[in-house]
């Protein structure tokens, strides 16, 4: 080849290429029918209706962030709320536990208020459909070590909740009942 040749090397060169677009096109074109085709005795053959138009596939959209207004109670809110119930009435249901919390301070989740007697049977003691703190009854949780201990005079007393309960706790920091 010389540089003689080089146009219509380009000639060529773009044919070729409008040849297989063109033949792609078709091909994509019979693969569409054939396919069409297939879907059609296959729908006739469940007895089911053929449309010729494909029902539009569902948009994604994007998820929109929370407009919930409700933050989360800070950590140890719900203890402090249980201590504080719990010196004012001993022996209440879960639910009285939930709507009391709840009132002292909104942003506790009353599903919360429930694990948490739950989780801590160290603290509290359920009799029946009753809570009761375990301090409060002078009886230890079913499964769990006694709360008794001895005190400077060798008397046997009920012991105190631990010192990290109480300076933790938003009673004893001021924290309850907050907005």
């Amino acid at each position: 080849m010389t540089m003689t040749d080089a146009p219509e090397l380009t000639e060529l060169t773009e044919r070729m290429g409008r040849l297989l677009r063109e033949a792609y096109k078709l091909g994509a074109l019979k693969g569409q029918q054939e396919s069409d085709a297939m879907r059609t005795k296959l729908l006739a053959a469940l007895g089911v209706e053929h449309s010729s138009s494909a029902p539009e596939a569902p948009r994604k959209t994007k998820r929109r962030p929370s407009t919930s207004s409700v933050a989360r109670a800070p950590k140890g809110l719900v203890v402090g709320a249980l201590v504080q119930i719990f010196k004012t009435v001993d022996g209440i249901t879960t639910k009285e536990a939930e709507t009391r919390a709840v009132a002292i301070d909104h942003r506790i989740n009353p599903k919360t208020v429930y694990n948490e007697l739950l989780r801590r049977k160290d603290l509290y003691r359920r009799e029946g459909d009753r809570w009761f703190l375990v301090e409060a009854q002078n009886a230890p949780a079913a499964d769990t070590k006694p709360v008794w201990g001895t005190s400077a005079t060798g008397k046997q007393e009920p012991a105190k909740l631990p010192d990290w309960f109480s300076a933790r706790t938003p009673v004893a920091t001021g924290e309850v009942g907050g907005t």
